[in-house]
């Protein structure tokens, strides 16, 4: 039997279930005006994965969120 598709959380490092797995996509802004989007994969059930990826920033301490993009 194949196996179902699943994907990594970016959070916690477990494999899942596609229905377990949500995507936090956040946009952000450089120093010199850059834009760029952010997608983390986070487990849907998890509160800590939830809100980790909503924190998550992997650009870098100088880049600022866009308002509203969460």
């Amino acid at each position: 039997m194949a196996k179902g598709l699943a994907w990594t959380c970016h959070i916690c490092g477990v494999e899942r279930p596609d229905a377990a797995i949500s995507v936090c996509t956040t946009t952000w802004r450089s120093p010199d005006g850059v834009v760029a989007s952010q997608n983390v994969r986070y487990c849907n059930d998890e509160a800590s994965c939830r809100k980790a990826a909503a924190a998550a920033n992997w650009f870098g301490p100088k880049w600022t969120p866009v308002q509203g993009s969460a």
